[in-house]
């Protein structure tokens, strides 16, 4: 309702005060929607910056084995029980190595399996692209998790165990199946978990 022309505004306002709290109350809502939605968008904002922060020293350790032969197949089988009876040469090398985008920090590995007594080896910290620094002690847990199991489905799991700059927990995870009745080593795609922080 708008004051008449004969009427002097601030009369009108005196005499209409809901209409001056209506006003105020709606000016006050649009502010309010206004602050929360900018509240909402910056939050947004600053998950997008951590994440995009996490992801640009993101570390990924995994096991390598060069030298072997490809290890889904029977050649593979037989170069992991030969590495297992301990006459696997000299010239090849197992290690687990960074090939994140930054350092892998407390990295440690452990083999998990039936029948198996578990042990933990540690490596320490792994820089970008770094390999374990005692490659023969790491050499040998990774052939204990390579060799192959008596019967059929049975699977082991290497867990690698590390921490980002942030603090972070990660985990990369591989299984490998061994099944000598179809003379076949099997290796599933790596498993990565991430915990804290996020």
């Amino acid at each position: 309702m708008l004051p008449p022309d004969s009427v002097p505004p601030s009369e009108w306002l005196n005499d209409n005060p809901g209409a001056v709290q209506a006003g105020v109350g709606v000016v006050l809502t649009l502010t309010l929607g206004a602050v929360l939605w900018y509240a909402c968008e910056t939050r947004k904002l600053a998950k997008e910056a951590r994440e995009q922060r996490y992801a640009a020293c993101f570390p990924l350790v995994d096991a390598v084995f060069p030298g072997f032969l490809d290890l889904d197949s029977s050649e593979g089988l037989d170069e992991a029980l030969a590495a297992g009876a301990g006459e696997c040469p000299e010239v090849r090398r197992a290690y687990v190595q960074n090939f994140g985008l930054g350092p892998a920090l407390d990295v440690e590995f452990y083999i998990k399996g039936p029948g198996m007594q578990l042990r933990l080896w540690k490596v320490g910290a792994l820089a970008v692209g770094q390999v374990s620094p005692d490659p023969s002690d790491t050499k040998r847990g990774l052939l204990i998790w390579l060799e192959p199991i008596e019967g059929t489905g049975e699977s082991r799991i290497l867990r690698i165990r590390y921490r980002d700059v942030y603090g972070r927990q990660i985990e990369s995870t591989r299984r490998v199946t061994a099944d000598r009745d179809e003379r076949r080593l099997r290796t599933e795609p790596l498993e990565i978990v991430i915990r804290g922080n996020s």
